[in-house]
């Protein structure tokens, strides 16, 4: 019996080894039902292919950064990322990826859009809100989500202009829509709307207090200022073309503007810092012209400045442009490079707590 029993796991093991045929084997003695085993000549199994180089993690302010793309699909393309509410949310066509800000490795999740309205649609841009978020659908109009239950409302049916481009909520529930044709007010949930800026396309809108009482938009002529709660509205910058990136953060309010000339293709953009409020504006990019590493479009001309997203961590400012990733300890007074760029990566940059995050993102 003991030479039986040794003899019986002999051949069993022996179907795990790496002489064994492809034959199925069968096992009567022990009434084992053994099915064809892989051997060590077959590919072991494939991983999913994974991206890389696409989202960045920096724990220690810029200094050192680590590659936390794993998990999204190979050759996926983020258009606009947002820091919500604890965790990081990256659009891409009509899909949301969407992980925990607080891991050390974030764990991306896929939500498909559960409205028939938003399938196949293009996400345009994600804004915050009191109670979920808003993603915009650039002549479709835009939704809000309903927290926990994974689904999207529209808010435009009253809305004449579906070419969505900024949205605002503020402290009372007021919202603000910006689109081609102007600024649109509602504080009735999107029942109603009311024009408050007309024929003047919108870029992006911020609220310079908590309150939501003065506000600041970036049109495609310079940025605007309003101190009634978004119902009069003041030109407070003109010297620049339009304003397409204006936000708020501690210290003041920063805006990413046109300027420069089109002459011979050397037309930069320009950063300005508002700390009043939007009333008046000063450049604090002096120190990124000044920067290395230029890139060039041929042996005789530089390339201009581009200059593609701002944030805040820490005592620090963040600035994305064409030449790599500078911060600022001065409020843009002096500038250094954190993270050097090949010249054809667009980072925008998100803070959740105290960690920041460069997404490459595509398209504008």
């Amino acid at each position: 019996m003991y030479l039986h029993l040794l003899s019986l796991l002999f051949l069993f093991e022996s179907l795990f080894s790496c002489g064994l045929s492809q034959e199925k084997v069968q096992i009567s003695e022990a009434n084992l039902d053994t099915q064809p085993k892989a051997t060590c000549q077959q590919d072991p199994l494939k991983a999913v292919p994974s991206a890389s180089n696409i989202v960045f993690q920096s724990n220690d302010l810029g200094q050192t950064w680590l590659d936390v793309s794993a998990g999204l699909p190979e050759g996926v393309s983020i258009g606009r990322v947002l820091a919500n509410e604890g965790e990081i949310v990256m659009a891409s066509s009509s899909q949301l990826f969407r992980s925990g800000s607080s891991t050390k490795a974030p764990i991306w999740k896929n939500q498909l859009l559960q409205t028939a309205l938003l399938q196949n649609i293009e996400i345009s841009n994600l804004f915050h809100g009191k109670n979920g978020m808003y993603v915009s659908s650039y002549r479709h109009g835009f939704f809000k989500e309903l927290p926990g239950a994974n689904l999207w409302m529209p808010m435009d049916h009253a809305l004449e202009d579906k070419t969505v481009r900024s949205v605002l909520e503020i402290a009372d529930g007021t919202l603000f829509v910006g689109v081609e044709s102007g600024l649109f007010k509602s504080v009735d949930g999107g029942a109603s709307w009311k024009q408050v800026i007309a024929d003047m396309g919108i870029n992006s809108l911020v609220s310079a207090d908590a309150a939501g009482t003065v506000l600041v938009c970036g049109t495609y002529e310079g940025l605007r200022q309003s101190t009634d709660g978004g119902e009069h509205w003041n030109i407070v910058l003109t010297e620049d073309f339009g304003a397409w990136y204006t936000k708020r953060m501690e210290g003041g309010i920063v805006t990413i503007t046109e300027g420069g000339s089109w002459k011979d293709g050397s037309r930069s953009n320009r950063l300005r810092l508002s700390t009043d409020q939007g009333k008046t504006w000063q450049r604090i990019d002096g120190g990124l012209s000044q920067a290395p590493f230029m890139f060039k479009v041929d042996e005789s001309s530089p390339s201009p400045q581009r200059i593609y997203a701002i944030e805040q961590a820490g005592k620090y400012l963040f600035c994305s442009t064409n030449n790599g990733i500078f911060r600022s300890p001065d409020m843009g007074k002096s500038w250094e490079l954190v993270r050097m760029s090949t010249g054809k990566e667009m980072f925008e940059l998100i803070v959740s707590g105290s960690v920041l995050y460069a997404v490459q993102v595509v398209g504008c």
